[in-house]
């Protein structure tokens, strides 16, 4: 018997966890052309080399990757990521897979942003 319904590959790659973020940032930035979608890229690009994702899961880095881009747009910038990895290293905020790789993704953030 034969179907037309498409069935993905049992075992497809997955796309890392730095992947999804960067994707996400650029994404954020994609409707607009020009100097956001570029600093938005180029940014996505910085955090992937400087490893931010590096010790979070795919979970944790669609959240990460929205939280940045938020603090990104609206002028929080460095200070609000320093102020969420100290709330996640305190357990202020929770329901995170691995928080403190999440508090790394946030803390090379700003770090990131300082830098440039």
């Amino acid at each position: 018997m034969t179907s037309d319904n498409y069935c993905p590959p049992s075992n497809p790659t997955d796309p890392t966890p730095s992947q999804i973020a960067a994707d996400l940032i650029v994404t954020a930035g994609a409707t607009r052309r020009g100097a956001l979608g570029d600093v938005l890229r180029s940014y996505a690009d910085q955090l992937v080399t400087a490893g931010a994702f590096s010790d979070v899961t795919a979970r944790d880095a669609r959240t990460v990757a929205a939280t940045i881009v938020w603090d990104l747009v609206h002028g929080d910038e460095a200070t609000a990521l320093r102020e969420r990895a100290h709330a996640v290293a305190d357990g202020l905020w929770g329901g995170w897979d691995h928080p403190s790789g999440v508090g790394h993704a946030f803390t090379v953030a700003a770090n990131v942003i300082d830098a440039t």
